[in-house]
């Protein structure tokens, strides 16, 4: 009997021992997950042209044509929101031309589209309209800086694009419809150029085809969780 007690208050002993053992334990800690900053959009029209490079012949001029037509609508309703708005003479001057001649080049490319048995071009419209509803809503300064320094990019992508063109695209039109719009591009892109510089405003800096949104991660953030 003793020998029993002694060992039912040894078991009483350990099951008090693991029990205060137990409580003693510190809380479990979530390892919360690593801190990134939101991503920062590319400039408008950033996105359309990384497929191309590795396309050729008449798959690369279909995608081609697709891909600039969207382009040149949104230039076309972007160009048509600064007609309206803006209050400079020499920038809506330039943006008449800019818009017919996008606007012509459209024409074509829906043509061809269309005699390849395609039939109409799709279009975002979505992203036409996102495109023009960031602008500032009121003409002024603030409006015409903003519109120049967007139609800029656009047309710097334009011309990202054009430049993958020029040795890939195998309909002989197609390939002068390249040449003529890089030359013009060209020069337009140098005209906003000029504007902003006058107004000692920087422009946003030119994309890569295909680079969609550039994401800036914290660098104060660890790469890896710690408690």
């Amino acid at each position: 009997m003793r020998f029993t007690g002694t060992m039912m208050m040894l078991a009483a002993l350990m099951l008090v021992g693991t029990t205060a053992m137990a409580q003693t334990c510190p809380p479990a800690v979530t390892v919360p997950a690593p801190v990134v900053e939101p991503a920062t959009p590319a400039a408008p029209g950033a996105g359309p042209g990384a497929d191309l490079t590795t396309l050729t012949g008449a798959e690369f001029d279909r995608e081609y044509i697709r891909t600039m037509y969207q382009l040149n609508t949104e230039v076309i309703a972007y160009t048509s929101q600064g007609i309206a708005l803006t209050t400079d003479s020499n920038l809506r001057s330039l943006s008449i031309k800019i818009r017919d001649e996008q606007t012509d080049r459209n024409a074509k490319l829906a043509l061809w589209h269309r005699n390849m048995g395609l039939g109409r071009i799709p279009v975002n419209y979505t992203s036409v309209n996102n495109m023009v509803a960031a602008l500032p809503a009121a003409p002024g300064a603030d409006f015409d800086v903003a519109y120049a320094q967007g139609l800029l990019s656009l047309l710097r992508q334009q011309n990202q694009i054009a430049n993958i063109a020029t040795s890939r695209a195998s309909m002989p039109e197609l390939s002068e419809q390249v040449r003529i719009a890089r030359e013009a591009t060209t020069k337009e892109i140098e005209a906003l150029q000029r504007w902003l510089d006058e107004r000692g405003v920087v422009a946003v800096p030119a994309t890569t085809p295909g680079a969609g949104p550039m994401v800036s991660p914290d660098p104060n953030c660890p790469a890896t969780p710690t408690n």
